[in-house]
């Protein structure tokens, strides 16, 4: 086992503020076709490179005709002839060369020989008409730079006459999957083995906050080979990510190989999932240590390695928002027929986790609670007088404070937002946490108290569709 308790724990707030922090980032800038932009980040100021409208261009289907000609009154227009002294003009487009109103063609009427009748003569020059470069001048700023480019947005630079445009070179993310249980998706399933799926994951992840991800094959837990890979990920990517080998195996050596290369900042985190997320640095490059299981990862993904990726793109890092919701149901179950949780005494539930197996349900790091203190099982060197095996109880260090992490669907309710506990299929959740609003982070303490009518903190997922 190996020996962490040097090890520093920060809070999620603080970690993140660490990876922006440590982050020196100096995005280049690409041109691409405006076909290609959806999702891209603006590298310059856009001005427009047209008056819109170009021209002097018809509000409404009608007839074009000079104003001067109704300097006196309604002139007789019993001789006009289309051409000479009126035209057609249609909706958005410019008004016939030499003609400056518009008349509705509701006003008009044509008699046998296709002359106007006009019933209502026009009040001022420009009537119906849109002036040029009434929407936008020549020169005048359209979008600022690192804005990502919506459909919207895409359309917009198309008007004001972009055929392409200077956006952000895509960060470049470098995942690298460890560990001995691990084997390649499509390879014949092994008993003991675990496909890696963090890959496809976060490649998908990556993908739709913008970055380029690279995921490289999984690596056994071989000191050597995590050392030269994180040194190789480090020269050629913008951000590293690595998976797993950070808690207190035998075999995990990702921390101590981080502290002989680089610097680390954090060994862990105050939450689970996810309590073996680091924060380190290599050469220059932000390597993100992120959760190993599939629940942690995807949640610890959000959380650290999107910051990263907006801070490279949009030069900064959109703040957690928070929204106050009723829970519409006990955010976790704790009743006499569930086996989550078992009398602890008078007004007490404990976590039936570390009685024995552990139950599937078992939040992780959390055993019990008892007498108003969490209490954590964590790798500990009295192991080998603890009767659990490798988990040994003991008394929670008060700061920073450990939070649970529950993923819930938020739902609009008579008096505001109301919150479920967000549930999936399979005991992995995956689903669960895929359909999530955002999550309630709590002390294990609290959990018991979270129950039907409570009133709850939920930080907002981010969407992840632009």
């Amino acid at each position: 086992m190996r020996d962490h308790s040097e090890h520093i724990e920060l809070k999620r707030e603080e970690a993140v503020a660490k990876l922006l922090e440590i982050a020196d980032f100096h995005p280049k800038a690409e041109t691409v076709d405006l076909h290609d932009a959806l999702g891209r980040v603006t590298a310059r100021t856009c001005t427009s490179k047209q008056d819109i409208p170009n021209a002097l261009t018809a509000q409404m289907d009608g007839i074009a005709v000079r104003f001067a000609d109704f300097a006196e009154g309604m002139p007789d227009t019993s001789d006009w002839e289309c051409g000479r002294e009126f035209d057609w003009a249609n909706t958005g487009t410019a008004m016939p060369e030499g003609f400056d109103t518009e008349i509705a063609i509701e006003q008009v009427e044509f008699d046998d020989e296709e002359h106007p009748r006009i019933q209502t003569a026009p009040e001022r020059e420009g009537q119906s008409c849109t002036p040029r470069g009434a929407s936008i001048h020549e020169g005048e700023k359209v979008l600022p730079a690192r804005t990502r480019l919506t459909p919207a947005k895409v359309a917009l630079l198309g008007t004001c006459g972009y055929a392409q445009v200077e956006v952000v070179r895509k960060p470049r993310v470098v995942f690298i999957p460890t560990g001995d249980e691990l084997v390649e998706i499509g390879q014949s399933p092994q008993i003991g083995k675990t496909f890696e799926t963090n890959g496809i994951l976060l490649e998908g992840k990556l993908r739709l906050w913008g970055a380029e991800p690279v995921i490289y094959p999984c690596l056994p837990d071989d000191w050597n080979r995590i050392r030269g890979a994180v040194l190789r990920a480090c020269d050629e990517a913008d951000v590293v990510a690595i998976n797993a080998g950070s808690s207190k195996g035998s075999k995990d050596f990702t921390m101590e190989i981080l502290e002989e290369i680089g610097t680390v900042y954090c060994h862990e985190t105050n939450h689970g999932p996810g309590r073996h997320s680091s924060v380190s640095s290599v050469n220059g490059t932000p390597v993100v240590g992120i959760s190993g299981p599939p629940m942690g990862c995807e949640i610890t993904a959000d959380w650290y390695l999107k910051p990263l990726v907006d801070l490279y793109l949009l030069g900064k890092s959109e703040p957690v928002r928070t929204v106050v919701a009723t829970l519409a149901e006990d955010l976790v179950p704790h009743d006499e027929d569930d086996p989550l949780w078992v009398p602890a005494g008078e007004g007490e539930w404990a976590w039936n986790g570390w009685q024995g197996e552990p139950h599937p349900k078992m939040v992780m790091n959390v055993c019990y609670v008892r007498a108003g203190l969490a209490f954590g099982c964590r790798m500990c060197p009295r192991r080998e007088n603890c009767p659990y095996g490798n988990m040994h109880p003991h008394p929670w260090d008060p700061e920073p404070a450990f939070r649970v992490t529950r993923p819930v669907v938020l739902e609009p309710g008579p008096d505001g937002l109301v919150a479920r506990p967000a549930r999936g299929k399979t005991g992995l959740n995956l689903e669960g946490i895929d359909n999530a609003d955002g999550y309630v982070c709590e002390p294990p303490d609290q959990l018991p108290h979270l129950r039907e009518g409570a009133r709850v903190k939920v930080q907002v997922r981010f969407p992840y569709k632009h």
